[in-house]
Parts: structure tokens; sequence; C-alpha cells
């Protein structure tokens, strides 16, 4: 990595890494087991971008490239006799791209706005098609609050569009692509102390339920969507 500060607010940055992920435990030892024909995924990756600070305001915007190798997907097969039994197998090499952004910026004491974002694509190396679950965008945005006992934000996530199943398809399978989505979450907390706090959390504030994920089967499509509005309280001591 290597990075150059240009003045007291402004900086650059360029790093490079290697790495490799052996296939999980739940892949080895699937039903479809010995129908699997898996390798390590390994990576390449590039990173480059610029750092701006000052006592209000901090902000970053990156480029990355990650060339992908034997990425690990899943389609059902019949195995052995067993229909739908899900089988692993190396998709091929992946290109995954884009641009991320972020800001904080801290409009009073204790008070902050944030934002974060990324314009992403994820495409098979020999057809140039998206992989699965890969969203072609994200954004988070929100408030947060810190000052003296209290503490607490406000915070949307957005996901972008994505592909389902095996990913994007050349054919016209209304199940393939999923929408974009959004939810909200709250917290609320309470300092006592320098050991205690307790902390209440709102999830998916606006009970939000569209569909996340999905198998991308034309007939008899499986999907999973958000979980409902819940709710969670927590206790935090230090020692």
């Amino acid at each position: 990595m290597v990075n150059y500060r240009l003045n007291d607010q402004m900086a650059v940055y360029a790093q490079w890494a290697m790495g490799f992920q052996a296939p999980q435990v739940s892949v080895l030892e699937s039903t479809g087991s010995s129908a699997n024909r898996v390798s390590p995924q390994q990576t390449i990756n590039y990173q480059t971008g610029f750092v701006y600070k000052t006592d209000r305001l901090v902000a970053d915007i990156d480029g990355y490239y990650i060339n992908f190798r034997n990425k690990v997907s899943s389609d059902l097969e019949t195995v052995n006799g067993i229909a739908n039994t899900t089988v692993y197998f190396n998709q091929g090499g992946v290109i995954y791209k884009g641009i991320e952004a972020e800001v904080t910026y801290t409009l009073i004491e204790g008070l902050a706005v944030t934002a974060n974002g990324s314009l992403n694509s994820a495409a098979v190396k020999a057809t140039g098609l998206q992989i699965a679950n890969a969203p072609s965008s994200t954004l988070a945005y929100g408030l947060m609050y810190d000052k003296d006992n209290w503490f607490g934000s406000f915070l949307t996530k957005y996901v972008g569009t994505r592909y389902a199943g095996t990913g994007q398809r050349a054919d016209n399978n209304p199940n393939v692509k999923l929408p974009d989505y959004q939810f909200s979450d709250v917290v609320v907390g309470y300092k006592m102390g320098d050991r205690l706090k307790v902390s209440f959390m709102i999830n998916n504030l606006f009970n939000n339920r569209t569909a996340t994920e999905g198998s991308g089967n034309l007939t008899n499509p499986t999907f999973y969507y958000l979980p409902g509005r819940n709710y969670m309280g927590t206790v935090t001591v230090g020692f």
C-alpha cells in the first residue's frame, strides 16, 4: 500500500493485494457433494482513492478492480436420482469493479450527517453477464448523534437491482431480476458512567418486505424477503 499526504487536509493512496479462500465446509459436506466441482477462489485486488479531512468534514472517494478466479456458485441438479439437489461449481472468472464514496459532516457538536454509496459491476469474464446477488449500486445515509450521555442514529440503506439464481440470463425470465429496496434503522442509547450503556433499536422501521434474494427459477421460484419490523434492546457492561 502507498499513501501520500498532499497537505494537511488531503491525501491519496493506492493498494494491491492477493488472496484465496478454500470452499466452505457447507459446500464440501452438502447433499450433492459427490457432484461438486470446486477449487479455491483466488483474487487479485487493486484500489486507489482520495481522502479529504477537516475538523468538521471527512470525505473519501475510491475506485476498485478485482480479478476473481474460480468463483463458487450453485445450481439445482438431479444427483443419484434425487431432483433439485444443490450442486456447487466454479463459475469461472469474474471481474468486480466500481466506484465508492463516503462523507460525514458535523452539523453541530454531537450531531453529524453521513452518507456513503457505490456503483458496482460484477461480470463473468466469459459472457459479460452479471453474477447473482451483486447489487448494481448501494447507498446508506442518515444522522448520527453522540454527546454527553446520549447517543443514537437514524440510518437508511438502499440496495440496487440484482440478479437471482446463477445471475443474469438471456431469456425473459421475470424471476431473475430483483427490484431495488431500502430500509431504515433507529437506535437510541444512554451511557451510565464509563462502563455501562443501554440502547434500543428498531430494525426496518417502515416494515419494508421487498424480495432480497431468489432462486431465479422460471417456475416455482423461491424468494427471500426482508425481515419485518423488529426490536432489540442491548445492555453493555465494560470490565
